[in-house]
This record gives structure tokens, C-alpha cells and sequence, in this order.
């Protein structure tokens, strides 16, 4: 069902020259029938990987279609500014993962001017759940509440549910109904379709943690929080663990923190973080300094009311992808 579904949306022909960074995806194109070149891009040591080989080998092998994470995608396009280099022959781009916010779609949309660049919402056990163009995030990527991750795809059932810690232990759709909020609620993002995976390899407490299971249907907790607009487009607001409760109905979200922070000038990356009771912004520069200028900017910009700034050397980031914040590891920075 992932084969049918993952075909249905990349849509990948025999006659293609793929680049699939990510595993599942070469499958696919073994499936196809469809050429595919491996990337020479060390996924174990993302920090370490040299674009410009693997651009030449883009260019040399007229790859038309790339699947990759943020971080390789963002890299590649860098490369290519850089160099003032053009990749005629790629059509499309996929890229998922991680987030994608506007400044680093706008990025994309600078070196793949004439390539439809995707970026795709899912998870390992819901592939896909939403996509969104990178042109649409560009023009219509506002930060107010959420990132934008655009329509649901169209085989996948989705909802939004209050936050609830641990497992959820209804058996009936009027039980998940109650549970179920209404447009512009952030809650935990919940999906179910034939392509959602229904159970996990001799793993009955990740069963129990992460599945609902109503009649024949088994919906999947994502871990995610967000909300649906009037017209049931997905928004994202971080990792619901990540939420930090304000009150009964209001949530601040670090995920929409660490979007406007990128679009500051001169900070590469930052998050909000509450620790010890205390609200806490961490920030990565690019020269590592706070300067009087950045931080009025910051307290001017975020939508909190905390004087706490912290620069780090570097914020701890995900070994898989390198784009998404490793809080833990943050947290001890500040022990």
C-alpha cells in the first residue's frame, strides 16, 4: 500500500533519472523500473557532505527528480547559488523529514526556479500525510500560529484531537469524536488510511502508545501537534511533547518560535525552551555574539515575554537529518 501510495504521489516513470536519497523511495523506483543514481551523501555524517560531487553527478546524468531531506535539498541548492549553476533537466524535487519554513522554501525557489520542488509531510508509519509547494509556502507561509504543510492527501483520513498524555483508550467513533477538535484547535494530529501502518514489529507497548484502534480502523497518533483552517489545510506546531501549556485552551509553540527566529538576519538557528520553570530563548549566530541590535530585534519580533537569550556554539540537531533540534541534548547545555 506505501508503494501504491508513494507511486501515486512522486509518480516516478521507467524512463526517469532519479537521485532517492531516501531509501524506500529507491525501492519504489526498483519498482518501477526507473534509473536511479545514489547520491554520494554520508546520511550517518550529514554535517560532512560535499554537494559539489554530487552536483556534477545531477549534471553528468541528467537526473529530472530528486527525493531527499530538507538538509540535503538545502544543500544542494546552496551549492548551486553559490556556483551560479543551473539544473536544467531536474523537474522535480520531493523533500521530506523535517520542516521546511518559508525563508529556506524561498531558498529552493532561488537555485530550482523551473523545478517543481514538494515538500511532504508524513511520518515512517504515515507516508504521505500533506504536501505543499515550495512557490505556495513562499507566497502563503505565515508564521502567525503554525507552519503550513498544505492539503491532506486525498487516501488519507485526518484529525485533530485534544492533547492527551499517554495511551488513549476509547473504542468507538462517537468516543473519538468527543475527543475530536473543531478548525483553528491545535491538538494532536491523528491519521488512518490503508498506506497507515497498523502495528509494529514485536512491539505491543509502541502498539499501545501510538495506535487507536475503532472497529476495523486503526488510526495512528503522529506525536504531532497542529491545526486545520476552514479550508482543511494542515498546519504544524511542533512535536506535542515540545508544547509548553500556557493555559486550559493555549499552547506556545517553540516550533513556530524556531520559525520566526530563522527569518531574524544573522541567527542560524534557535528554539524556546522552558527549563526549570523559566522560558528560555537558545540561539545559534553567525558570528556566535549577541549584539545590543540582534537582541532588540528578538524581543521586538517573538510574541513571548522573556529577557532570557542564550547563545550556544551550536544547538544540538537530529543525527538523521541534521534539521530538527535535539531538546535533551539542549537542555543539558543549559544544566
Amino acid at each position: 500500500e506505501q508503494f501504491i501510495v508513494l507511486q501515486d504521489k512522486i509518480n516516478t516513470k521507467p524512463d526517469d533519472v532519479a537521485m532517492p536519497v531516501l531509501p524506500i523511495v529507491l525501492f519504489c523506483n526498483l519498482g518501477v523500473g526507473a534509473t536511479s543514481i545514489i547520491a554520494n551523501y554520508p546520511s550517518r555524517k550529514p554535517l560532512t557532505f560535499k554537494p559539489e560531487q554530487t552536483v556534477n553527478a545531477i549534471m553528468k546524468n541528467k537526473v529530472n527528480r530528486i527525493t531527499c531531506s530538507p538538509y540535503f535539498a538545502k544543500r544542494i541548492a546552496m551549492h548551486c547559488i553559490s556556483k551560479n549553476l543551473a539544473l536544467p533537466h531536474l523537474k522535480n524535487v520531493f523533500t521530506g523529514g523535517a520542516p521546511v519554513f518559508p525563508d529556506e522554501a524561498a531558498l529552493y525557489n532561488s537555485a530550482f526556479p523551473q523545478t517543481d520542488v514538494q515538500i511532504v509531510y508524513g511520518s515512517t508509519e504515515a507516508e504521505p500525510i500533506s504536501s505543499i509547494s515550495s512557490k505556495t509556502l513562499v507566497k502563503e507561509g505565515s508564521l502567525e500560529k503554525g507552519l503550513r504543510v498544505g492539503k491532506i492527501y486525498y487516501k488519507t483520513e485526518l484529525k485533530i484531537i485534544q492533547i492527551k498524555n499517554g495511551p488513549i483508550k476509547i473504542n468507538s467513533l462517537e468516543g473519538l469524536n468527543k475527543l475530536t477538535l473543531g478548525h483553528g484547535e491545535i491538538g494532536e494530529i491523528i491519521v488512518a488510511g490503508d498506506h497507515v501502518l497498523k502495528s509494529y514489529y514485536k512491539n505491543p507497548s509502541a502498539w499501545k502508545e501510538n495506535k487507536i484502534p475503532i472497529g476495523t480502523k486503526v488510526w495512528h497518533r503522529t506525536g504531532d501537534s497542529g491545526f486545520l483552517n476552514e479550508d482543511g489545510e494542515l498546519f504544524l506546531c511542533g512535536r506535542v511533547k515540545q508544547l509548553i501549556k500556557q493555559d486550559q485552551k493555549n499552547y506556545l509553540s517553540p516550533f513556530v518560535i524556531e520559525g520566526l527566529l530563522q527569518q531574524i538576519k544573522g541567527i542560524n538557528i534557535g528554539t524556546i525552551i522552558k527549563h526549570q520553570n523559566e522560558l528560555k530563548i537558545f540561539i545559534e549566530t553567525n558570528d556566535g555574539n549577541l549584539s545590543d541590535d540582534l537582541r532588540e530585534r528578538i524581543l521586538k519580533f517573538l510574541p513571548v515575554s522573556t529577557k532570557e537569550i542564550k547563545v550556544v556554539r551550536e544547538i544540538p540537531r537530529d543525527p538523521r537529518h541534521h534539521s530538527k533540534i535535539d531538546y535533551a541534548k539542549l537542555k543539558l547545555l543549559d544544566a
